[in-house]
């Protein structure tokens, strides 16, 4: 069986990073913050980073439910272009990180992240990646957004995620919160791509 493609996401906790060494580590994709909570300071030198290195490349927004979700999406797409613009066929999805709720009820969450996506989704032309962890999902969530890449966060030594319930399958898994690779200090977040690296290659095209 094909070995899963190796990736991690970063922000700006990881401070200045080194992707010439992440790329030799046998790292072959990442997704770096860019908005939500904060402009993410590190962005641009990531976006710019992961280019040159040859790291395959996604920016994310953490959704924040106390904010217009289109302003928030026109931010992100403003600050990705200003880094250089997002590239069909080279850049994974954009992703928009749930993880936080602010007691806003499962239909206000759908109706959030559908205003949010939208105007991602009009400027690549495909759905954006829901990141999120099971367990919030299924409670604060619930469903709406199957046909969506699933980044699932779940760490574990298990074989396979266990998924939030509103998905079969998973594109993308947060397996671990502490990998250490050269050129990234401190440690990063963990990921896996469900396939190799020619099947990662195929799912940007």
């Amino acid at each position: 069986m094909p070995e899963n493609a190796k990736g991690i996401d970063v922000s700006h906790f990881q401070g200045a990073i080194d992707w010439k060494a992440v790329k030799g580590a046998g790292v072959s994709f990442a997704y770096a913050k860019c908005s939500g909570d904060r402009d993410d300071p590190q962005f641009a030198a990531n976006w710019k980073g992961m280019k040159r290195a040859g790291v395959v490349r996604g920016a994310y927004l953490f959704l924040m439910p106390q904010l217009d979700p289109v302003t928030q999406a026109d931010r992100f797409l403003n600050l990705v272009q200003q880094a250089g613009g997002w590239e069909k066929g080279r850049d994974l999805p954009h992703c928009l990180d749930v993880e936080t709720f602010r007691g806003r009820s499962p239909a206000g969450m759908v109706k959030l992240i559908s205003e949010c996506a939208k105007p991602l989704e009009d400027a690549m032309g495909r759905r954006v990646v829901i990141y999120c962890s099971r367990g919030q999902w299924d409670e604060s969530v619930g469903g709406g957004f199957e046909g969506h890449p699933l980044w699932i966060a779940n760490y574990t030594t298990a074989p396979q995620p266990t998924l939030a319930k509103a998905w079969k399958s998973w594109v993308l898994w947060q397996y671990s919160d502490h990998a250490h690779y050269a050129g990234v200090n401190p440690g990063a977040d963990a990921d896996y791509f469900n396939g190799d690296l020619a099947a990662l290659e195929a799912f940007i095209q």
